[in-house]
């Protein structure tokens, strides 16, 4: 509420008072261990007031249109000089009202009462890569030019939505800024300069990946600097109980990671056989058990982390074994799965 964290897990918010020609914004965040996407969606409105009475309320009308990403108008932007944009410190909202099979924003809701809201411009796939650096730091920098002509250029003086391939998509690097080549501006990150993944699957089996680098910038400079680094993993990862068919981890959380998911494996079968033990874990949470695992077995789990879904490769990586015995004595056959010689395998007393 108000860029402020309040409470989790609910949709009651209380506004408090809010003064004459001002607005109070407020942001949830919807998490859902199911991939899918809003097919349909609507909203409405109640008054109640002392005798509910909705001619007496102060919500006119309530509409919803498809969000593209939270974004900032600010008015210090080098290129801005005599637009009239102010920032707030509220969030602003770049949203599609035109729905189109490309996903392509057209609008902005602004925080501000007194901007009001504005169609925007679009530049979508015109971004070319002309080199990959990488610092001392094992970060990488991209420089991604706009070919544009001298007459697109000019007829674009506004707010802009920018949207290319990720240079570096399915690596262990995240967009951490992007900055201006012909001016002295970096793009705020997250809400000005931003990166997905995602992967479209089809009815007949076949996928489409589509992992972007969206900005939202006024005009469109010649060239751009996206400054990569890496998503750290969590430390200190270790093993705190087990029984016959579980093992309880704890860790140290990763710096700016905003979730996590587990991967687990019998010990000793190669990486195909990773099973996911938990599709998304909080940024905040530090300790998780898996379950259902068979009794004396060894596992590998591997925790991943990520920032607004973007995993690292990599991970961080430990070996446990569940209490009990393997009768089998063969490490992979499950707790009460049939033995080679046809008995049960079963954890000791």
């Amino acid at each position: 509420l108000g860029n402020t964290p309040t409470a989790s897990k609910t949709l009651n918010i209380e506004f408090g008072d809010i003064a004459s020609r001002s607005n109070v914004v407020c942001v949830w965040d919807m998490v859902s261990t199911l991939r899918g996407k809003f097919s349909n969606f609507s909203a409405t409105f109640q008054y109640k007031g002392p005798i509910n009475d909705d001619r007496l309320s102060l919500i006119e009308s309530v509409e919803i249109y498809e969000l593209t990403h939270i974004v900032r108008v600010v008015g210090d932007h080098p290129l801005g000089s005599g637009l009239g944009y102010v920032d707030d410190g509220q969030d602003d909202f770049l949203t599609n009202i035109r729905p189109d099979a490309f996903y392509v924003p057209d609008h902005v809701f602004t925080s501000d009462t007194r901007q009001g809201n504005f169609t925007v411009a679009s530049v979508v796939d015109q971004g070319v890569v002309v080199s990959i650096d990488q610092t001392v730091d094992d970060d990488k920098i991209v420089n991604v030019r706009h070919n544009l002509t001298f007459q697109e250029q000019s007829l674009l003086t506004d707010w802009v939505y920018i949207r290319f391939d990720d240079p570096l998509a399915k690596t262990d690097y995240k967009l951490c800024s992007a900055t201006r080549t012909d001016v002295d501006y970096t793009l705020i990150p997250k809400y000005n300069s931003w990166q997905t993944a995602w992967t479209d699957y089809s009815l007949d089996g076949g996928t489409e990946e589509q992992n972007y680098i969206h900005l939202f910038d006024i005009g469109v400079a010649p060239e751009y600097l996206l400054s990569y680094c890496k998503q750290p993993p969590v430390t200190n990862l270790r093993i705190v109980d087990e029984t016959d068919s579980s093992l309880r981890l704890s860790w140290d959380n990763a710096q700016d990671a905003t979730s996590s998911y587990m991967l687990v494996k019998p010990t000793g079968l190669g990486d195909q056989y990773y099973n996911v033990a938990k599709s998304f874990l909080p940024g905040d949470v530090s300790t998780y058990t898996i379950g259902g695992l068979g009794s004396g077995k060894n596992y590998t789990i591997k925790v991943l982390t990520g920032d607004d879904g973007n995993y690292e490769r990599s991970g961080a990586e430990i070996s446990g074994l569940t209490d009990g015995e393997n009768l089998c004595g063969n490490g992979v056959t499950d707790h009460d799965e049939q033995c080679d010689d046809g008995s049960q395998n079963g954890s000791a007393e």
